[in-house]
């Protein structure tokens, strides 16, 4: 009775489907994760997801849990990989009509001296200004960077561009690899908050996570924030 009550409740709370599928994909299969990144700064600073951020951030540890896990019970769900995402980084991006994106991080561990030190995730961004174009064009539908409206126009001819950039990315042009790195005891352990009726996991210790993350003005807004750009945890592979 109680929890038919709940799923009740649940419904009439206007949660994004992806993220609220995604969440109950996670929890009902015991996949330990956590809300990170931008999600996570909408929970905490917004109490909601923030309006602009077109995708869903979610982390696990890579040694807990294999992408091909994640990919069966994600594809279970409907949900597709988003092409060129399963290969060298630490991302899986998924796309399901009706929501937005959802990046499922990978998370590995950075030893110093045999101790745990800080966690590492790894991604591919466009190498130049020319590929970051690509990369709008190839998204022009869902696109809501600088220029956007220009940029929007372009819509018709996404798939053209799309497999442009696919050429490239199996040929290794088109991306550049850096990461965040963020201290181990930020997130080394989670907890469980109610997040508008839906159970969710944040690390133990979510502001000081957001604060190295990007930087002391983090509960300010920033719309036109570029992560690999703005953010202040970011690092290249050969610092790791």
């Amino acid at each position: 009775k109680n929890t038919k009550l709940k799923q009740i409740n649940l419904k009439k709370i206007k949660h994004d489907p992806n993220f609220l599928s995604t969440i109950k994909i996670l929890n009902s299969n015991k996949i330990p994760y956590w809300a990170c990144h931008g999600t996570l700064l909408g929970i905490i600073r917004d109490k909601k997801l923030i309006e602009w951020d077109h995708d869903i951030d979610i982390a696990v540890w890579s040694f807990q849990v294999k992408k091909e896990k994640i990919k069966k019970l994600m594809e279970k769900e409907n949900f597709k990989i988003r092409p060129g995402y399963l290969i060298k980084d630490d991302l899986v991006s998924f796309d399901k009509s009706g929501g937005r994106v959802v990046d499922i991080n990978f998370y590995e561990l950075l030893k110093s001296n045999n101790k745990i030190t800080k966690a590492f995730v790894r991604f591919r961004v466009p190498k130049n200004n020319l590929m970051k174009l690509l990369d709008a064009l190839s998204l022009s539908k869902k696109y809501q960077g600088k220029y956007k409206f220009l940029i929007n126009l372009f819509f018709p001819l996404k798939t053209f561009f799309f497999g442009i950039k696919n050429f490239l990315i199996k040929n290794n042009f088109f991306y550049k690899e850096i990461g965040y790195s963020e201290p181990y005891s930020y997130i080394g352990k989670t907890q469980t908050i109610k997040f508008k009726g839906l159970k969710i996991k944040i690390p133990i210790k979510p502001e000081k996570y957001l604060n190295h993350l990007y930087g002391k003005n983090w509960r300010i807004p920033k719309k036109n924030f570029i992560w690999y750009k703005d953010a202040k945890s970011i690092i290249s592979i050969d610092q790791t």
